[in-house]
């Protein structure tokens, strides 16, 4: 193999994890459209996991949830990635 394919590899896999982080802040800009009343949008943590149900509300939680799957989906194909670079990088020089 000379190679190609591997860059080839390099190039889709980091345009698709670009595309997801693009998607995850998009989303994170149309949750915060959903926050409840009196809810700053910077300065509390841990809305994506443990307290979203108290900073948003029901359409905001569609978003969150959406961002959680890009999320698994981003973390998906990293570990894909890293894989396929392990089975198809020649090997060292005999």
């Amino acid at each position: 193999m000379d190679g190609s394919l591997l860059e080839i590899l390099h190039i889709v896999a980091w345009g698709l994890l670009a595309l997801c982080c693009f998607a995850g802040i998009a989303l994170q800009f149309f949750a915060w459209r959903h926050l409840k009343p009196g809810i700053p949008r910077f300065g509390h943590k841990d809305s994506l996991f443990k307290k979203k149900a108290e900073y948003y509300t029901e359409e905001g939680l569609v978003f969150i949830e959406l961002q959680k799957r890009v999320m698994y989906v981003m973390l998906t194909i990293f570990f894909l990635y890293i894989a396929a670079i392990e089975f198809l990088s020649p090997g060292p020089p005999r």
